[in-house]
């Protein structure tokens, strides 16, 4: 029992730390989190692992914010999922510049290059906002 909770106050602390780290404004935007900092000489905002904001990512790790109890991140997290859906729909990743700032979605013909909305992410969304949503109880036929 005490290995299980030397383990369990590990992955609590590891946990903690991403959740700093994700915080920074090289990784955090007002319309989600990016792949890669924008810090990186790696970096390259319109790279679909290099840098682009995914909102389906912005939502797990606004889950696992609140899992870990940092509720105002995972509030600050679905704010800015919810911002980017509401200007964009779901697309399937938006290119944040370095200022973090200005935004672009890939687009061909006024619509996301992959499927509309994207499966993932619309399912993200979803989980996230249901859990906010109150629960209608109907009595149950007998």
């Amino acid at each position: 029992w005490e290995a299980e909770k030397k383990k369990a106050k590990k992955g609590n602390e590891e946990a903690q730390k991403i959740l700093v780290r994700l915080k920074k404004p090289d990784m955090f935007t007002k319309w989600g989190i990016r792949t890669r900092s924008s810090l990186s000489r790696q970096f390259l905002r319109t790279a679909y692992q290099l840098g682009a904001v995914w909102d389906y990512i912005t939502n797990m790790a606004a889950e696992g914010a609140e899992n870990y109890g940092d509720y105002s991140f995972a509030e600050q997290l679905d704010n800015s999922s919810a911002a980017l859906e509401q200007e964009e729909g779901f697309p399937e990743l938006a290119t944040i510049y370095k200022n973090g700032t200005t935004k672009k979605t890939y687009k061909e013909n006024g619509l996301p290059v992959a499927c509309k909305p994207m499966a993932w992410t619309a399912a993200t969304s979803y989980a996230r906002r249901a859990a906010y949503l109150p629960v209608a109880h109907t009595p149950l036929a007998v």
